[in-house]
């Protein structure tokens, strides 16, 4: 098995990973990759990026996938940006990374304790 190795000069999974941390997913105040909605990453050769995005809400989508076409292009050496979104995919994949879980369940928290809400179940 291989695996692709990074060019000097081209942008790698990585740096794209990276990237994408920071891309707001809707209203939510985490980005696509700390909530774990990137379900793929390819990067060819010739710097062209293809990411596939889990879907976040409905109604934020075209504004999701503008913000993550935007944060890559300007990635050094990218020459364009493919952005699919993994409507095939709800149900199949793992949940939010470790980090992701814990932010969510601080604000969570910090809303029910504000709010005077019981959490669910309880």
């Amino acid at each position: 098995m291989s695996f692709p190795v990074e060019q000097p000069g081209q942008p790698g999974e990585d740096r794209v990973r990276e990237a994408l941390q920071s891309v707001g997913c809707c209203d939510a105040r985490f980005g696509v990759g700390q909530l774990g909605l990137v379900h793929d990453v390819k990067v060819g050769e010739d710097g062209a990026v293809s990411v596939k995005v889990l879907p976040c809400c409905i109604f934020g989508m075209t504004r999701l996938v503008t913000s993550v076409k935007e944060s890559l292009s300007e990635l050094e050496n990218v020459s364009s940006v493919e952005v699919d979104v993994a409507w095939d995919q709800i149900g199949k994949t793992s949940p939010a990374p470790q980090p992701g879980k814990q932010a969510l369940k601080l604000d969570l928290d910090t809303l029910t304790r504000k709010h005077g809400l019981k959490p669910w179940g309880q």
